[in-house]
């Protein structure tokens, strides 16, 4: 029996068992439940006065942002020379204005509204994507290993026997 028919089953006799006025009855529904389930005795009669829980669907929410917004939020990262979220944040109003006054950008249906009641972390996550490309263009910062690094500056690796006991003193006789 698969785990659907199961409960299915169980559903079913569930509500004969609550509904039954004695003890005999319920001990004829449990033993049933034994039989047909093949479980132990205490495991049908905890499973027969389970309560089942019915849990509400999870609902997220409302998206307030849509993917019209990242065009625009792209060009202003751009123009400010993209900066992380948090700079970018107080610079917006004075560069969507200087934006829309040589018409570089145009916003429709209170897009700059949405932009500048925008909170950082959702700066971040519609940039997310453009900030990859513009990693790999870059490379990450920080110094990698390098061959060629290591062949450009003169290493001695070996020294003299006589150089190891008394450096910078030749021994004379």
């Amino acid at each position: 029996m698969s785990n659907q028919s199961k409960n299915e089953y169980l559903a079913v006799v569930r509500e004969r068992y609550r509904t039954c006025k004695t003890r005999k009855e319920k001990s004829a529904l449990i033993s049933e439940v034994v039989d047909n389930l093949s479980v132990v005795r205490k495991s049908a009669i905890r499973l027969l006065r389970k309560k089942l829980l019915r849990r509400k669907p999870i609902q997220g929410r409302v998206p307030q942002y849509g993917f019209d917004l990242i065009q625009p939020l792209k060009r202003i990262w751009e123009v400010a020379g993209c900066p992380c979220s948090k700079w970018l944040k107080p610079q917006m109003p004075d560069i969507i204005g200087k934006l829309k006054q040589f018409h570089e950008i145009t916003l429709y249906d209170g897009q700059e509204e949405q932009l500048l009641t925008m909170s950082t972390f959702t700066i971040d996550k519609l940039l997310e994507a453009e900030r990859d490309i513009s990693r790999k263009e870059y490379g990450l910062s920080g110094t990698k290993r390098s061959s060629l690094l290591k062949t450009l500056i003169p290493v001695r690796t070996y020294f003299n026997q006589e150089e190891l006991h008394h450096p910078g003193h030749a021994e004379t006789d």
